[in-house]
């Protein structure tokens, strides 16, 4: 037996002391033996000295966390991120490779992670996990009004959710058991969607 539990955006920045933050009132609801996912708000880098400052997007806010956030999402059980948003892209495809670079190293192979690519065919590829004989599938898609990077043919960004994904997701739902469609929208402070998005 095991659950699926999904928080809200992470974002860990570099003036946050994560060696002493406390974590055990969260640890709580996230079991090391389930699938925990979150959305990964913005870019883990290396060092911003390794950024082309000329290639970054030109925002009102950027964001990145600090490399140590990998091993504190390890120690959270965070097993599942979901890169598809408005931040992941502040530092081009530069920052985004960073990131897929810390979550693909060997010794963080249990972060998986899925909602952005080089491409749109990889920005849509599902994330497949497969636990006690279930298979579970996860795509994200983002909101394309608020500064995102969204993935075209050619492209690299996240999956924009002004695309019909009707036949795909039909599509999808023949290989699986279950099919969990990450979205990421809306305006800040805002606790209901807007019509349009329901």
């Amino acid at each position: 037996m095991f659950s699926i539990n999904i928080v809200g955006d992470i974002v860990f920045p570099s003036y946050m002391d994560l060696e002493n933050y406390k974590i055990d009132h969260i640890k709580q609801y996230l079991p090391p033996k389930s699938i925990n996912i979150g959305n990964l708000e913005a870019p883990i880098l290396y060092s911003l000295k390794t950024i082309n400052k000329e290639r970054l997007q030109r925002k009102k806010i950027i964001m990145y966390s600090q490399r140590e956030s990998i091993s504190f999402l390890k120690k959270l059980s965070i097993n599942v991120l979901t890169l598809a948003n408005n931040h992941i892209f502040d530092f081009g495809y530069e920052g985004f490779n960073q990131t897929t670079e810390n979550l693909n190293n060997n010794n963080n192979n249990n972060i998986k992670w899925f909602g952005a690519g080089k491409n749109f065919m990889s920005s849509i590829k599902p994330l497949v996990i497969e636990k006690n004989n279930i298979r579970i599938s996860f795509i994200g898609i983002g909101w394309s009004i608020i500064e995102s990077v969204n993935s075209k043919k050619n492209k690299y960004g996240g999956p924009s959710i002004n695309h019909n994904y009707l036949s795909f997701i039909s599509h999808l739902k023949k290989k699986i058991d279950f099919l969990i469609v990450y979205f990421h929208w809306g305006y800040e402070h805002e606790r209901f969607p807007l019509p349009y998005h329901i």
